[in-house]
């Protein structure tokens, strides 16, 4: 079973020439995906890692922070591929304790 999904993208901060992949582990061991607020949680640790890879923190003018928001979609988007086979993972090891 899986105990880390990662929240991976290619970031490029406005201000640095160069992209970068970061990558952030959201655990999931310890949650119940077969629960409505085991997926709840889930989907609001993805959302926590995408802001931290995201987030140049601080004041910053508007179009940094459309950039910043324009990471975090797509690295939400990058990691539902992972969820759905930690859910699935999830989903045969249920099955199989039947």
């Amino acid at each position: 079973m899986f105990k880390f999904l990662v929240v991976a993208l290619l970031a490029a901060a406005p201000v640095m020439a160069q992209a970068e992949i970061v990558t952030r582990n959201v655990r999931v061991a310890d949650l119940d995906l077969r629960s409505p607020a085991g997926l709840a949680e889930l989907d609001r640790r993805i959302d926590r890692a995408a802001r931290q890879v995201c987030e140049t923190g601080g004041v910053k003018p508007i179009w940094e922070h459309r950039i910043a928001e324009t990471c975090r979609t797509g690295a939400v988007a990058g990691a539902m591929g992972e969820r759905e086979a930690v859910l699935a993972a999830a989903q045969t090891t249920r099955l199989a304790a039947r």
